[in-house]
């Protein structure tokens, strides 16, 4: 599923940015990315992703899982928890997500 709502997140960090210059993985299509971190502490604006990520699996998901919204815990959803997803201490007590 692909994220296909616009939301403006203001005072996060940014690791792996490559905002300057689309950089190529794997040998594919060069693209700009970066890897937004949100401290846990802010929860008004991971509510507010969490709220996107729920009206795309509304407005989408049906046509994509045959006519059904899939339950958010059988899908890899972009807001993760960097205290179990990243062995980082630059994720530490964040939520991130990458675009």
């Amino acid at each position: 599923l692909t994220m296909s709502k616009r939301i403006m997140l203001r005072n996060v960090r940014l690791s792996y940015a490559h905002v300057w210059e689309p950089k190529s993985v794997n040998g594919g299509e060069p693209k700009y990315s970066a890897s937004l971190i949100i401290p846990k502490a802010d929860t008004a604006m991971i509510q507010m992703v969490e709220k996107a990520i729920d009206e795309v699996l509304k407005s989408e998901g049906p046509g994509k899982f045959g006519g059904k919204v899939p339950p958010r815990g059988s899908l890899k959803l972009p807001l993760r928890d960097g205290d179990t997803d990243r062995d980082d201490a630059a994720y530490a007590d964040a939520m991130f997500l990458n675009a």
